[in-house]
């Protein structure tokens, strides 16, 4: 990784706190991705009885 304010540079690991942070950042915003991509569903409320005929 690069520190652009200083030009620095360092190794970034999977067990610094700064990579848990940045795949946290990720994984929200796939998330986020995920529930504005689908609709809002409303269940739908039907009368699910069946009139009998009369004989």
């Amino acid at each position: 990784m690069e520190e652009l304010n200083s030009g620095r540079f360092f190794a970034l690991t999977k067990n610094d706190e700064l990579y848990r942070s940045l795949i946290n950042c990720k994984q929200q915003l796939q998330q986020t991705r995920i529930k504005d991509s689908k609709p809002d569903l409303e269940p739908v409320k039907e009368d699910i009885s069946v009139p009998v005929p009369k004989r």
